[in-house]
């Protein structure tokens, strides 16, 4: 494709986008403040509008980690608001017995909802926006709650509908603490500001973090453009990028939306394998813990 060609597909699409944006926004509910909704395993949180955390020291359930014997089990995915096939089994289905889930275009139903809760799962989600009565945006799920976390919403520059992310610090088996962020980027924003903007403050959490990271979820980095610009933000953070094998992940003028970034953890396995049940492919991902603390890492900061 000619980067005319690219130009004339990318304005149609940005056109389309403008017309259901301009729809959506009558139709849709904003929230005025954005506030974090944790299922019913999470209720040992302590809930202050978007952000939550732990008030359990000193308890059996504060050393839980997350790990499993020093592996931890990811799975990310934007999941198309599950509109694409049998949900929520399809969770369960993808070969991963996963201990941390970041989930993209989440629709908070009933049904959906209830599936976590009976296998005991920690969840939290931050919503962008309500649709006929439905929360939609990014989650956070776990085997054993966070220790604290926080949400964020950012406005699409064009089509006015706020975009999420969602963060939270959780315990590990070595002693650590673990930082996860899960991101749905923003889509349409010709200039970049909003989209770079947007993933300032996350970046800086993962600048001061002292310890394992992992950043992931849909970036929208599609493009060279965008895609050169991901890569110049997250290189001085001493991140890596997971490579699937096999790599199926959706990709937009020839460069990936969906990505795997870590720090302070070994990949063990990384798969994007196909499907049928959203126009995202999942990432599966398994990682081991690294032995000894992290006080030594080169990269600056200190934990929160």
């Amino acid at each position: 494709m000619t980067n005319k060609q690219k130009i004339v597909v990318w304005l149609s699409a940005a056109l389309i986008a403008l017309l259901i944006g301009l729809l959506m926004t009558v139709l849709v509910k904003i929230p005025d403040v954005p506030r974090v909704v944790l299922g019913e395993s999470a209720m040992v949180l302590t809930h202050q509008g978007r952000c939550f955390y732990r008030e359990d020291s000193g308890t059996a359930l504060d050393d839980s980690p997350i790990d499993e014997r020093g592996v931890i089990a990811l799975l990310v995915w934007n999941i198309h608001k599950q509109s694409d096939g049998e949900w929520p089994k399809a969770l369960w289905t993808q070969g991963l017995h996963w201990q941390l889930l970041l989930l993209q275009e989440v629709e908070l139903n009933t049904d959906f909802t209830a599936a976590l809760d009976n296998h005991q799962v920690s969840w939290s989600m931050m919503p962008a926006f309500r649709f006929q009565g439905l929360d939609y945006g990014v989650m956070l799920a776990s085997r054993r709650p966070p220790l604290e976390g926080c949400g964020l919403l950012k406005v699409e520059p064009w089509i006015r509908l706020p975009k999420a992310a969602l963060y939270g610090l959780y315990a590990l088996s070595n002693g650590e603490i673990l930082l996860v962020v899960n991101l749905h980027g923003i889509n349409f924003d010709p200039n970049l500001q909003e989209w770079e903007d947007q993933l300032a403050p996350l970046l800086g959490l993962v600048m001061q973090h002292r310890g394992p990271v992992i950043l992931a979820g849909d970036f929208n980095s599609w493009g060279e453009r965008r895609s050169q610009k991901l890569e110049k933000l997250i290189e001085p953070l001493g991140l890596k990028a997971a490579i699937f094998e096999p790599d199926e992940r959706i990709r937009v003028f020839g460069t990936p939306l969906d990505w795997v970034f870590y720090r302070g953890l070994h990949l063990k396995k990384a798969q994007s394998p196909t499907t049928n049940v959203s126009d995202h492919a999942p990432l599966m991902v398994q990682f081991e813990l690294i032995s000894g603390s992290t006080s030594d890492d080169e990269t600056p900061g200190v934990h929160r």
